[in-house]
Protein backbone atom coordinates (compact mmCIF):
# COMPACT_ATOMS: atom_id res chain seq x y z
CA UNK A 1 0.00 0.00 0.00
CA UNK A 2 2.99 2.52 -0.32
CA UNK A 3 3.82 4.47 2.10
CA UNK A 4 2.63 3.82 5.85
CA UNK A 5 0.73 7.15 6.17
CA UNK A 6 -0.75 6.73 2.83
CA UNK A 7 -1.87 9.18 0.06
CA UNK A 8 -5.23 11.84 1.06
CA UNK A 9 -7.64 11.67 -1.46
CA UNK A 10 -9.47 15.06 -1.40
CA UNK A 11 -13.34 14.33 -0.51
CA UNK A 12 -14.15 17.07 -3.55
CA UNK A 13 -12.80 14.59 -5.99
CA UNK A 14 -14.68 11.63 -4.13
CA UNK A 15 -18.07 13.33 -4.08
CA UNK A 16 -18.45 14.60 -7.43
CA UNK A 17 -19.04 12.24 -9.76
CA UNK A 18 -19.29 8.15 -9.66
CA UNK A 19 -16.00 6.40 -10.32
CA UNK A 20 -15.78 3.39 -12.03
CA UNK A 21 -19.43 2.65 -11.00
CA UNK A 22 -19.34 3.50 -7.44
CA UNK A 23 -21.12 6.63 -5.61
CA UNK A 24 -19.20 7.82 -2.15
CA UNK A 25 -20.11 10.39 -0.02
CA UNK A 26 -19.22 11.17 3.57
CA UNK A 27 -21.64 10.63 6.48
CA UNK A 28 -21.03 12.49 9.62
CA UNK A 29 -21.87 10.80 13.34
CA UNK A 30 -20.42 13.15 15.96
CA UNK A 31 -18.78 16.12 14.41
CA UNK A 32 -17.80 16.92 18.66
CA UNK A 33 -15.57 13.61 18.14
CA UNK A 34 -14.73 14.11 14.23
CA UNK A 35 -16.74 10.58 13.84
CA UNK A 36 -17.90 10.27 10.51
CA UNK A 37 -17.82 7.16 7.82
CA UNK A 38 -17.46 6.91 3.87
CA UNK A 39 -20.66 5.36 2.05
CA UNK A 40 -19.81 4.05 -1.48
CA UNK A 41 -22.86 2.75 -3.41
CA UNK A 42 -22.45 0.43 -6.83
CA UNK A 43 -24.91 2.01 -9.36
CA UNK A 44 -26.84 0.89 -10.70
CA UNK A 45 -27.64 -2.19 -9.20
CA UNK A 46 -31.03 -4.03 -9.27
CA UNK A 47 -30.52 -6.50 -6.63
CA UNK A 48 -30.77 -6.24 -2.63
CA UNK A 49 -27.95 -5.01 -1.53
CA UNK A 50 -26.14 -6.47 2.12
CA UNK A 51 -24.34 -3.80 3.78
CA UNK A 52 -20.40 -4.35 4.51
CA UNK A 53 -19.14 -2.39 7.72
CA UNK A 54 -14.90 -2.00 7.18
CA UNK A 55 -12.94 -1.09 9.65
CA UNK A 56 -9.13 0.14 8.40
CA UNK A 57 -5.78 -1.10 9.70
CA UNK A 58 -3.00 0.83 10.91
CA UNK A 59 -2.36 -0.13 13.93
CA UNK A 60 -4.84 1.98 15.50
CA UNK A 61 -2.72 4.88 15.07
CA UNK A 62 -2.89 5.17 11.32
CA UNK A 63 -4.71 5.77 8.24
CA UNK A 64 -8.78 6.60 7.38
CA UNK A 65 -10.97 5.93 5.34
CA UNK A 66 -10.51 8.78 2.95
CA UNK A 67 -6.80 7.80 2.29
CA UNK A 68 -6.27 6.36 -1.07
CA UNK A 69 -5.86 2.46 -0.51
CA UNK A 70 -8.71 2.46 1.68
CA UNK A 71 -11.03 4.63 -0.32
CA UNK A 72 -10.16 2.30 -3.09
CA UNK A 73 -10.82 -1.11 -1.69
CA UNK A 74 -14.29 -0.02 -0.13
CA UNK A 75 -15.20 1.42 -3.94
CA UNK A 76 -13.50 -2.40 -4.85
CA UNK A 77 -15.73 -4.34 -2.56
CA UNK A 78 -19.09 -2.28 -3.01
CA UNK A 79 -18.56 -2.63 -6.83
CA UNK A 80 -17.28 -6.69 -6.95
CA UNK A 81 -19.62 -8.13 -4.49
CA UNK A 82 -21.77 -5.82 -5.05
CA UNK A 83 -22.29 -4.12 -1.67
CA UNK A 84 -23.29 -0.73 0.37
CA UNK A 85 -19.79 -0.03 1.87
CA UNK A 86 -19.28 1.82 5.37
CA UNK A 87 -15.70 2.61 6.00
CA UNK A 88 -15.65 3.90 9.22
CA UNK A 89 -13.04 6.33 10.73
CA UNK A 90 -12.09 6.64 14.49
CA UNK A 91 -9.56 8.52 16.66
CA UNK A 92 -6.00 7.23 16.74
CA UNK A 93 -3.97 6.62 19.08
CA UNK A 94 -1.24 7.77 21.19
CA UNK A 95 -3.81 10.83 21.44
CA UNK A 96 -6.99 8.97 21.85
CA UNK A 97 -6.07 5.25 23.55
CA UNK A 98 -8.12 2.43 23.67
CA UNK A 99 -11.41 1.92 24.47
CA UNK A 100 -11.94 4.82 22.49
CA UNK A 101 -11.15 3.34 19.04
CA UNK A 102 -13.64 0.48 19.73
CA UNK A 103 -16.29 3.15 21.08
CA UNK A 104 -16.03 5.26 18.05
CA UNK A 105 -16.44 2.44 16.08
CA UNK A 106 -19.38 0.80 17.99
CA UNK A 107 -20.91 4.48 17.84
CA UNK A 108 -21.18 4.27 14.15
CA UNK A 109 -22.63 1.14 13.93
CA UNK A 110 -25.28 2.31 16.20
CA UNK A 111 -25.82 5.20 14.26
CA UNK A 112 -26.51 3.28 11.44
CA UNK A 113 -29.17 1.08 12.80
CA UNK A 114 -30.98 3.88 14.28
CA UNK A 115 -30.78 6.55 11.50
CA UNK A 116 -32.03 7.14 8.12
CA UNK A 117 -28.72 7.36 6.29
CA UNK A 118 -28.40 10.32 3.08
CA UNK A 119 -27.16 7.97 0.05
CA UNK A 120 -28.29 4.85 1.26
CA UNK A 121 -30.19 3.27 -1.64
CA UNK A 122 -33.91 1.94 -1.70
CA UNK A 123 -32.30 -1.18 -2.42
CA UNK A 124 -30.33 -1.90 0.34
CA UNK A 125 -30.76 -4.25 3.22
CA UNK A 126 -29.62 -3.08 6.73
CA UNK A 127 -30.83 -6.33 8.43
CA UNK A 128 -27.42 -8.14 6.05
CA UNK A 129 -24.84 -6.40 7.34
CA UNK A 130 -21.30 -7.86 7.91
CA UNK A 131 -18.49 -6.48 9.96
CA UNK A 132 -14.75 -6.42 8.13
CA UNK A 133 -11.67 -5.06 8.69
CA UNK A 134 -7.83 -5.42 7.97
CA UNK A 135 -5.29 -5.60 10.67
CA UNK A 136 -5.94 -3.31 13.54
CA UNK A 137 -9.94 -3.30 11.51
CA UNK A 138 -10.18 -6.78 11.96
CA UNK A 139 -9.70 -6.78 15.50
CA UNK A 140 -12.55 -3.99 16.19
CA UNK A 141 -14.18 -5.77 14.20
CA UNK A 142 -14.09 -9.00 16.26
CA UNK A 143 -14.79 -6.50 19.19
CA UNK A 144 -17.70 -4.64 17.51
CA UNK A 145 -19.46 -8.04 17.19
CA UNK A 146 -19.03 -9.07 20.26
CA UNK A 147 -20.57 -5.71 21.72
CA UNK A 148 -23.30 -5.72 19.09
CA UNK A 149 -24.17 -9.10 20.17
CA UNK A 150 -24.23 -8.50 23.91
CA UNK A 151 -25.75 -4.96 24.24
CA UNK A 152 -29.16 -6.56 23.73
CA UNK A 153 -32.23 -3.75 23.88
CA UNK A 154 -34.93 -4.33 26.49
CA UNK A 155 -38.81 -4.38 25.56
CA UNK A 156 -38.97 -1.91 27.38
CA UNK A 157 -36.53 0.33 25.38
CA UNK A 158 -37.97 -1.25 22.25
CA UNK A 159 -41.68 0.07 22.98
CA UNK A 160 -39.80 3.60 24.05
CA UNK A 161 -38.02 3.67 20.89
CA UNK A 162 -40.50 6.58 19.11
CA UNK A 163 -41.79 7.93 22.10
CA UNK A 164 -42.69 11.11 22.20
CA UNK A 165 -41.74 11.99 25.43
CA UNK A 166 -38.80 10.29 25.83
CA UNK A 167 -37.59 8.39 22.84
CA UNK A 168 -34.88 5.86 22.71
CA UNK A 169 -32.23 8.19 21.30
CA UNK A 170 -32.76 10.59 24.27
CA UNK A 171 -32.74 8.16 26.77
CA UNK A 172 -29.15 6.49 25.43
CA UNK A 173 -28.19 10.33 25.50
CA UNK A 174 -28.98 10.93 29.02
CA UNK A 175 -27.23 7.79 29.89
CA UNK A 176 -24.31 8.88 28.04
CA UNK A 177 -23.93 12.36 29.71
CA UNK A 178 -24.42 10.94 33.06
CA UNK A 179 -22.49 7.86 33.96
CA UNK A 180 -18.83 7.96 34.21
CA UNK A 181 -16.36 7.23 31.52
CA UNK A 182 -15.69 4.16 29.95
CA UNK A 183 -19.02 2.66 31.93
CA UNK A 184 -21.83 0.87 30.36
CA UNK A 185 -25.25 0.55 30.81
CA UNK A 186 -24.48 -2.39 33.47
CA UNK A 187 -23.70 -0.02 35.87
CA UNK A 188 -25.49 0.39 39.00
CA UNK A 189 -26.53 3.63 38.40
CA UNK A 190 -28.79 2.71 35.13
CA UNK A 191 -28.97 -0.89 36.16
CA UNK A 192 -30.56 -1.48 39.73
CA UNK A 193 -31.26 -4.86 38.94
CA UNK A 194 -28.15 -5.63 36.99
CA UNK A 195 -25.59 -8.10 37.45
CA UNK A 196 -22.77 -5.30 38.65
CA UNK A 197 -25.48 -3.79 41.22
CA UNK A 198 -25.86 -4.97 45.28
CA UNK A 199 -28.47 -7.88 46.18
CA UNK A 200 -31.04 -6.40 48.63
CA UNK A 201 -31.32 -9.63 49.94
CA UNK A 202 -28.72 -8.47 52.41
CA UNK A 203 -30.00 -5.17 52.92
CA UNK A 204 -31.50 -4.94 56.52
CA UNK A 205 -34.26 -3.07 57.78
CA UNK A 206 -35.53 -2.26 53.77
CA UNK A 207 -38.76 -0.35 53.91
CA UNK A 208 -41.73 -1.78 52.03
CA UNK A 209 -41.91 -0.58 48.50
CA UNK A 210 -44.40 0.59 46.09
CA UNK A 211 -42.84 0.47 42.28
CA UNK A 212 -44.34 -0.30 38.91
CA UNK A 213 -41.62 -3.16 38.75
CA UNK A 214 -40.92 -5.13 41.60
CA UNK A 215 -40.13 -8.58 40.49
CA UNK A 216 -36.29 -7.62 41.42
CA UNK A 217 -37.53 -6.75 45.05
CA UNK A 218 -39.52 -9.68 45.48
CA UNK A 219 -36.61 -11.95 44.89
CA UNK A 220 -34.92 -10.31 47.43
CA UNK A 221 -37.86 -11.20 49.87
CA UNK A 222 -38.58 -7.39 50.54
CA UNK A 223 -42.66 -6.53 50.67
CA UNK A 224 -43.41 -4.71 47.51
CA UNK A 225 -46.75 -3.75 45.88
CA UNK A 226 -47.01 -3.73 42.28
CA UNK A 227 -48.72 -1.33 40.66
CA UNK A 228 -49.15 -1.11 36.45
CA UNK A 229 -50.66 1.35 34.10
CA UNK A 230 -49.22 -0.96 30.45
CA UNK A 231 -50.98 1.66 28.21
CA UNK A 232 -49.79 4.35 29.54
CA UNK A 233 -46.47 6.99 28.69
CA UNK A 234 -43.20 7.93 31.03
CA UNK A 235 -44.77 10.74 33.14
CA UNK A 236 -48.26 9.86 32.54
CA UNK A 237 -48.45 10.94 36.37
CA UNK A 238 -47.69 14.70 35.49
CA UNK A 239 -50.44 14.90 33.14
CA UNK A 240 -54.11 15.48 35.42
CA UNK A 241 -56.25 15.33 32.89
CA UNK A 242 -55.37 11.41 32.05
CA UNK A 243 -57.64 9.72 34.38
CA UNK A 244 -54.73 6.93 35.07
CA UNK A 245 -52.66 10.33 36.88
CA UNK A 246 -55.61 10.08 39.46
CA UNK A 247 -55.41 6.60 40.00
CA UNK A 248 -51.78 6.13 40.79
CA UNK A 249 -52.12 9.41 43.15
CA UNK A 250 -55.11 7.22 44.83
CA UNK A 251 -52.60 4.22 44.69
CA UNK A 252 -49.82 6.00 46.52
CA UNK A 253 -52.32 7.40 49.34
CA UNK A 254 -53.68 4.07 49.86
CA UNK A 255 -50.36 2.20 50.29
CA UNK A 256 -49.32 5.09 52.92
CA UNK A 257 -52.01 5.33 54.89
CA UNK A 258 -52.01 0.80 54.95
CA UNK A 259 -48.52 1.56 55.96
CA UNK A 260 -49.29 4.05 58.83
CA UNK A 261 -51.73 1.54 60.06
CA UNK A 262 -49.61 -1.34 59.55
CA UNK A 263 -46.72 0.70 62.00
CA UNK A 264 -48.87 3.01 64.14
CA UNK A 265 -46.06 1.28 67.24
CA UNK A 266 -43.13 2.75 65.17
CA UNK A 267 -44.35 5.92 63.96
CA UNK A 268 -46.63 7.00 67.48
CA UNK A 269 -50.47 7.42 67.28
Amino acid sequence: MGHHRGAYQSQSAILATPLDGVVSSDVTVDPSRSLWFRLSVPVPVATILPVIIYYHGGGFAFWSPNRKPYDNLCRRLARELPAVVISANYRLAPKHRCPTQYDDCFEALKFIDRNKVDGFPANVDIGKCFLAGDSAGGNSAHNEAVKATTEERSDSELRMKSDAILPLERIDRFWKHFLPDESDRYHPAASVFGSKSKDATGVNNFPATLVVYCEWLKRSNKETKKVEYPNMPHLFYAFPEVPESSMIISEINSFVQDLLAKNRSLFGS
